[in-house]
């Protein structure tokens, strides 16, 4: 995964990521416990198979309604054997639109409405099931003002 960011929307070209997750279907608000869980299992399995992670870890929507189809995982450095809850999966390549947001994750919304409506302006159509990349680790100790998040949105 491509890490390196700007805090202003772009568009990007994507390679294919080979990367580990555990999918899940929850609540909002239980998003963060559901995170935690997955990626501790997650980075279990890659040293259990002596793969490195590639990047940071992500959450990639699926579908939003009450609930949510997400996946928790990491870009990895070969495919997985699956394990437990952990699968391997493939992130698809391509064209994708890109915006850093700065600050904690309750304001994450509005960063997405504007990446929404900034590939809208440019005439592009969102494709694909949208994620994001915690590049900051969240730690109690950390100021929320200070965490980075990376939107990638996959354009059709």
């Amino acid at each position: 995964m491509n890490t390196e960011t700007t805090h202003v929307p772009e568009i990007v070209e994507l390679p294919e990521q080979t990367a580990a997750v555990v999918r899940g279907r929850v609540p909002a608000d239980q998003l963060p416990g559901f995170f935690d869980k997955a990626y501790a299992e997650v980075f279990t399995v890659l040293k259990e198979q002596g793969i490195g992670p590639v990047g940071p870890p992500f959450g990639r929507y699926l579908s939003m309604s009450d609930t949510v189809e997400v996946e928790a995982g990491v870009g990895t450095e070969r495919a997985i054997e699956p394990s437990g809850e952990v699968q391997p999966v493939v992130l698809p390549g391509g064209r994708a639109a890109r915006l850093v947001h700065e600050g904690p994750y309750e304001r994450l919304g509005e960063s997405w409405h504007e990446l929404e409506a900034w590939i809208t302006a440019l005439g592009e159509k969102p494709g694909g099931a949208p994620y994001e990349e915690y590049v900051s680790e969240p730690d109690p100790a950390t100021d929320p003002e200070r965490l980075h998040t990376v939107i990638v949105w996959p354009l059709a």
